[in-house]
């Protein structure tokens, strides 16, 4: 296939990546953060084993089922790191702010991975990662600033009492009247607190931000990526997820569902949890054919299109300050990325 193939299959893979994050937005209109994450998790880890084996068994891609008990216990706190811990706060994040303010804060996890990677593996920071790191501090202060103000547009609704018409409502999710938090409720206001996304955002970013260079010791001591390393960060963040789920005997939904609406989630679970298991599968079968260079650089455009659509579907105005950070937060990143692939 030609080069120019693969790079449209690589920015299609990122699309579909950046549309994921409507579908967990939508989730978590009626369904618990971290029940979420279950329903979620277990129907990616069930495409990827399915999608994999194939691809393994008949010797269509590199990647093997090689393991080594040092790659394990790698791969076994990646599994906290980044699936328990690192998306469960992902989840709270985007329940508590919008998708335009959550994305651009994680997508610094690419940050963190250089400085773990420092610390652990005896990496250097180099002059544009560090220039990255300011920018992207710099950025998400300027997000979380943009939102302290009121926008316009609420302003003017207070002032008139006259609330804009969402042209892409969510009728089937969209708590009644009798079910919503009282807008004083101290748990109301943390859940649209963007000091609280925003922090939830960053740590999150650090847990997955941890994730490659455990990755990478992983691959070091099999001697490359391995598709067992693939299930098994995700099967383990499956099984500590659903633990947490039953300790906690929180219900799966955040209010009482009808069955038109029970039938509806149970669809946007499916389609999220097979769009998710795809696409890790589909990233690497894209290194196969583009290198890992050239998809990490692709890869990162997956915030630029998750705000594309947040902006066309769920109609999120950006602000000229909320803008000027996002700009500001990933051009960090890009930094970051161009530094750490040279």
């Amino acid at each position: 296939m030609p080069l120019l193939f693969w790079v449209a299959v690589a920015l299609f893979e990122s699309a579909c990546s950046g549309g994921v994050v409507l579908l967990n937005k939508r989730l978590l209109t009626c369904l618990d953060p971290v029940a979420t994450n279950m329903l979620v998790r277990g129907v990616s880890v069930t495409t990827i084993v399915v999608a994999t084996a194939p691809l393994t068994l008949l010797h269509l891609w590199s990647l093997t089922y090689h393991m080594t008990w040092a790659a394990a216990g790698y791969i076994t706190v990646l599994a906290v790191a980044g699936w328990l811990i690192g998306q469960n706060l992902y989840y709270f994040a985007l329940r508590s702010g919008r998708v335009s303010v959550v994305i651009p804060v994680t997508s610094t996890d690419l940050l963190f991975t250089a400085l773990f990677a420092s610390i652990f593996i005896g990496g250097v920071l180099g002059k544009l990662t560090i220039a990255g790191l300011f920018l992207a501090v710099a950025g998400i202060i300027v997000i979380a600033r943009s939102e302290d103000r009121p926008s316009a547009t609420a302003t003017t609704q207070a002032v008139t009492g006259q609330a804009e018409e969402d042209p892409f409502p969510p009728p089937a999710f969209a708590p009644s009247v009798h079910d919503a938090t009282p807008t004083t409720s101290p748990t109301a206001t943390w859940r649209r607190s963007v000091a609280a996304a925003v922090l939830l955002a960053a740590a999150s970013a650090a847990g997955w931000g941890l994730a490659p260079v455990l990755i990478q010791l992983a691959e070091r001591s099999v001697g490359g990526a391995s598709v067992t390393m693939i299930v098994q960060a995700q099967g383990l963040g499956l099984l500590m997820i659903s633990t947490v789920v039953f300790l906690r005997r929180v219900p799966l939904s955040t209010r009482q569902l009808t069955p038109v609406e029970r039938r509806r989630a149970r669809r946007l679970v499916s389609i999220t949890g097979m769009l998710e298991g795809s696409c890790a599968a589909l990233f690497y079968i894209i290194i196969e054919h583009l290198g890992s260079v050239l998809t990490a650089l692709i890869a990162a455009t997956t915030p630029v299109f998750a705000l594309l659509w947040s902006a066309l579907l769920l109609r999120e105005r950006l602000s000229r300050q909320l803008a000027l950070g996002i700009a500001v937060t990933l051009t960090g990143v890009f930094l970051a990325t161009v530094d750490r692939l040279h």
